[in-house]
């Protein structure tokens, strides 16, 4: 089985190498086929996330999801210490609002003009990711921050009557991004769900 960054280095140079028009075809894609999915038109709370390094451009989607008096929400980094990894938190964007650059150039909402609300009262979550399988697993960047966020999902107390079993974790990802079965560790958090430019696939009941 390939070391996550020997995955990471392919899949990041796939999605890098697609043309501005296969990225907008990507992110239009996307957009219509959560169109199609009970979960995303039930959910009214929803994390989005902003695009980079190739990503599948999340705007389409969110634009969509105001346009159905959805609320939308983008990750905010924190700054964390020498002892204390950054948290990942989720704060209310509507369009029009201020976003800045983080440290590593992704943009999010100004803190002082937004609205921070808890992961677990999020309804769904669309999640960037370097690579996914069929069997939940999701590959990130490597910096851990949604697999923190969401850590209370591994609980064994956890179940879906809890309101800790909330949100719903979907991964966004081009086609080509996929892997047969990818490496995981102890802290990874799995995925329900799946959608791509041309599918919507179910991984563990939730679409």
């Amino acid at each position: 089985m390939k070391e996550k960054n020997e995955i990471r280095r392919q899949m990041r140079a796939a999605r890098r190498a697609l043309t501005p028009e296969q990225q907008d075809q990507a992110a239009f894609g996307v957009m219509s086929q959560l169109s199609t999915q009970s979960c995303f038109l039930f959910s009214q709370h929803i994390g989005f996330y902003w695009a980079s390094d190739g990503e599948v451009d999340l705007t389409y989607a969110m634009d969509f999801a105001q346009r159905l008096g959805k609320r939308c929400y983008l990750p905010v980094i924190g700054d964390g210490t020498k002892r204390v990894s950054p948290r990942m938190q989720f704060y209310e964007y509507r369009q029009g609002m201020p976003l800045r650059p983080n440290r590593f150039g992704i943009l999010e909402p100004d803190r002082r003009f937004s609205r921070r609300i808890p992961v677990w009262c999020l309804n769904m979550v669309l999640m960037p990711l370097v690579s996914f399988d069929h069997f939940g697993g999701r590959l990130g960047m490597g910096g851990g921050f949604y697999d923190r966020a969401f850590a209370y999902r591994k609980s064994k107390t956890n179940t879906y009557l809890s309101p800790f079993s909330t949100p719903a974790l979907i991964g966004v990802a081009h086609s080509c991004q996929a892997s047969t079965r990818l490496p995981s560790d102890d802290w990874d958090v799995a995925m329900e769900g799946i959608v791509t430019e041309s599918f919507a696939a179910l991984c563990n009941n939730v679409l």
